[in-house]
C-alpha cells in the first residue's frame, strides 16, 4: 500500500466507506485500533500536526493510519510542511487525505500527491447506485432485489 492516499469525491458516505476499508486493512486488530489510527481535522491541527502524526512510529502493529480531513483548505504556504512530507513520506504510516471537493489541477494537492495515490470516489446516481446498493447488501450477507434497490434510490410518498 502506498504511504499516501488521496480520497477525493463529493459523497461523504462513500469516502468514509473507503476510509473504513483502509482502516480494516491496515489495522485489522480492533484492540490496537486506538494506537494504530489517528483521525485529524486540518482546521484543528494544521499541516504541522498532520506531519507530526504521520511521522509517529507505529506501536503494536507494523503500520499506522493517519486520516486527515479538510487539507484542501490549506493555502500553499500553510501546506508547506505537508508538501515537504509528501516528497518523502514515512513508510510505516499510511496518510489518507480525505477531500470532498473537486481539486483543480493548479491546487497544491494536485501537484504534491502522486497520481497513482489518488482514488477518485464517484457520486453514485441512477443505475450505478442501484448496482452498488445490491453489491453492498450482498457483501453484508443480504439479498436486495432490484426493485427494493430502486425504491431505496427513489423513495415514493415523499
Amino acid at each position: 500500500m502506498a504511504p499516501v492516499v488521496l480520497l477525493n469525491g463529493p459523497d461523504t458516505f462513500l469516502v468514509e466507506e473507503a476510509v473504513s476499508r483502509l482502516t480494516h486493512l491496515i489495522c485489522p486488530d480492533p484492540a490496537l485500533l486506538a494506537m494504530s489510527r489517528e483521525v485529524l481535522e486540518t482546521r484543528d491541527v494544521g499541516a504541522e500536526g498532520i506531519v507530526r502524526a504521520a511521522e509517529t512510529l507505529p506501536w503494536g502493529g507494523p503500520r499506522r493510519l493517519v486520516i486527515a480531513r479538510g487539507v484542501e483548505a490549506l493555502g500553499p504556504r500553510q501546506a508547506e510542511p505537508l508538501i515537504e512530507y509528501l516528497r518523502a513520506p514515512n513508510p510505516s504510516t499510511v496518510l489518507v487525505l480525505s477531500v470532498l471537493v473537486p481539486i483543480a489541477g493548479s491546487h497544491w494537492i494536485a501537484k504534491a500527491v502522486p497520481a497513482a495515490s489518488v482514488v477518485e470516489v464517484p457520486q453514485l446516481t441512477g443505475r450505478p447506485l442501484v448496482t452498488w446498493l445490491r453489491a453492498r447488501a450482498s457483501g453484508e450477507g443480504f439479498e436486495l432485489s432490484d426493485e427494493a434497490a430502486q425504491l431505496l434510490h427513489h423513495p415514493r410518498g415523499r
